[in-house]
């Protein structure tokens, strides 16, 4: 049985994975202190019980090292050894990566792209991340850091965005974004979940809102699109739920910006929570059945 886990910003969860199956599962909130954050993961590797354990954390994250850079939803973790710390606790083998890129790995291997030779993938939720698969193994990039759509510049005298970075997808098209053009149309909304519900009822406003990050998430779609030609470009995470209307109006725009004779199909994710820890478990199989060096992943 090979480990995958997903480590988010409130919760962490994870899976005991056989064949492309989830056959036991765990979900526990996430402490913030790197020691505590280390000892759980360790203890939910030996409470799973499997070997090789693939680990996805968000931010910057060095695959040949297993460190993790200063995620921005984690600002009491600098350059976590997770990989050297939880192999020394539990005596498996550890493989780390970006949590969007394991996400589009298992979207690419068991999900809407299983079967599809060039997918392109964009999670959306308190920020926006993404992933490029291709032949079933994720495209990293020459340092591990490739993928990281949500700060595309769409814009370059737009908002400052958490990475440092003007007028990328993320800053205008992220979580808070997304309440705070709601708020500015008289919604009273704490979450994006909000926002979809009042898009079910009917709600002329929350539509709107939808529809304009729908056309700022289509600007960096087409850019991709054009780099990459995809067979499919999948939009999950959780602000994804929203349905048809976030993605017709992300349809449009990288139809209205790409000048190639077609645009792949732009199709929601299908596996929810299950992406995160099925890639993870997928990169943990490449890397140790395998034997594979990171690099040879390009």
């Amino acid at each position: 049985m090979i480990v995958g886990i997903d480590v988010g910003g409130r919760f962490i969860k994870a899976g005991g994975v056989e064949k492309g199956k989830i056959r036991k599962r765990e979900k526990i909130r996430t402490p913030h202190k790197p020691e505590e954050l280390i000892n759980l993961l360790s203890g939910l590797v030996e409470q799973i019980n499997g070997n090789p354990v693939g680990i996805g954390f968000p931010g910057l994250v060095n695959p040949c090292e297993g460190v993790v850079l200063n995620p921005p939803n984690f600002p009491f973790i600098d350059k976590l050894e997770v990989k050297k710390e939880i192999e020394k606790r539990t005596g498996r083998e550890v493989w780390v990566g970006n949590d969007a890129t394991l996400y589009a790995l298992g979207e690419a291997c068991y999900g809407r792209g299983k079967g599809k030779k060039v997918v392109c993938v964009f999670t959306l939720g308190t920020g926006i991340g993404g992933g490029i698969v291709i032949d079933g193994k994720p495209y990293m990039g020459v340092h591990g850091y490739a993928g990281e759509v949500g700060h595309l510049t769409i814009d370059t005298d737009g908002p400052v965005c958490g990475c440092g970075n003007r007028g990328c997808v993320e800053s205008y098209a992220g979580a808070d974004r997304m309440v705070e053009r709601a708020r500015s149309l008289g919604l009273q909304v704490e979450t994006p979940e909000d926002i979809s519900k009042l898009v079910m009822e009917g709600e002329e406003r929350a539509r709107r809102v939808f529809e304009e990050m729908g056309r700022y998430i289509g600007t960096g779609v087409a850019g991709v699109i054009l780099l990459f030609d995809p067979d499919i470009v999948i939009i999950g995470g959780g602000v994804s739920k929203a349905g048809r209307i976030l993605i017709d109006a992300i349809r449009e725009e990288a139809e209205r910006r790409v000048y190639l004779p077609s645009v792949p199909p732009i199709e929601p994710a299908i596996l929810g929570d299950d992406a995160g820890i099925l890639g993870a478990a997928k990169f943990a199989e490449l890397r140790g059945e395998r034997a594979l060096h990171p690099r040879s992943l390009l």
